[in-house]
């Protein structure tokens, strides 16, 4: 008899725990996604699918100063869509690929959307 009440709160069960899982998800990827949505940032972030970039090259290419790219690309890095590496005196963001769950296969995703 127990294992037969066990059995039929088996979905409910399984059904609950996705709901959790999957809210729980979501409320990690809303800063992510919210770092990402202005369109000065979504045209930062397809220039970057390409290759790495200076913030003086992304700022001649999309027609903005530097300061103005850099207060677009710190909520990008913080959220980790993006990460700089330092090249002499420039330095360059990346778009970060795959390493981060869910957040990386976005990332992926926005790569190849953008190719």
């Amino acid at each position: 008899m127990a294992t037969s009440t066990v059995l039929e709160n088996f979905p409910a069960a399984v059904n609950s725990l996705f709901r959790q899982g999957l809210a729980s998800m979501l409320e990690g990827l809303a800063p992510r996604l919210r770092a990402a949505a202005h369109p000065t940032r979504l045209q930062i972030l397809q220039l970057l699918a390409g290759h790495p970039r200076s913030t003086r090259e992304l700022a001649g290419l999309i027609g903005l100063t530097e300061a103005a790219i850099s207060k677009h690309l710190k909520p990008l890095a913080e959220a980790g869509w993006v990460e700089p590496e330092r090249h002499s005196y420039y330095v360059y963001y990346r778009l970060v690929r795959g390493t981060h769950g869910t957040h990386g296969r976005l990332a992926d995703a926005l790569k190849e959307l953008f190719d």
